[in-house]
């Protein structure tokens, strides 16, 4: 399909999902805030 191999099928999955996981941990960084401050995230671990 398009002319792209498995690989390159493979590869724009991956690169998806990364994209996917990295939109959502920005998104969720005002929400994660008061539970890294509880567990002692907040030292500049992360």
């Amino acid at each position: 399909m398009f002319g792209l191999t498995k690989k390159h099928w493979t590869i724009v999955g991956v690169t998806v999902v990364v994209m996917l996981v990295v939109m959502g941990a920005i998104a969720n960084i005002d929400a994660l805030e008061k539970p890294r401050k509880s567990l002692g995230l907040d030292k500049g671990l992360l």
